[in-house]
């Protein structure tokens, strides 16, 4: 989650809107990070998990970064056996979404 809104603050203006919600369905737990930033086009889709990709650096409200921010939320859902997506957002800018399994409680 931190990376999420760190990618948010790197490549939005500190006024843009962000939305984060959690919902349960069918044994998994699934995280929207939403935000009202400039977005993404449409093509960089298919290649924003990978490292070292970066798109065009907007001229307000963005700074250059290495592009690993979202490659290391990949990484880190994939090491717990979930998965993420991105898509348009409808606030504007980018809404990634990272499922994972629910936790399962032993005392149960």
């Amino acid at each position: 989650v931190t990376n999420l809104l760190d990618n948010i603050s790197a490549h939005s203006s500190s006024d843009a809107a962000v939305s984060i919600r959690a919902a349960e369905d069918d044994g998994m737990v699934r995280l929207t990070v939403e935000d009202g930033g400039p977005g993404v086009p449409a093509e960089a889709l298919d290649w924003l998990f990978e490292r070292f990709r970066r798109g065009a650096t907007r001229s307000t409200g963005s700074r250059r970064g290495l592009g690993i921010g979202l490659s290391v939320v990949r990484g880190l859902v994939d090491a717990m056996a979930g998965q993420v997506s991105a898509d348009r957002s409808p606030l504007g800018g980018l809404a990634v979404t990272v499922s994972l399994r629910r936790a399962v409680d032993p005392d149960r």
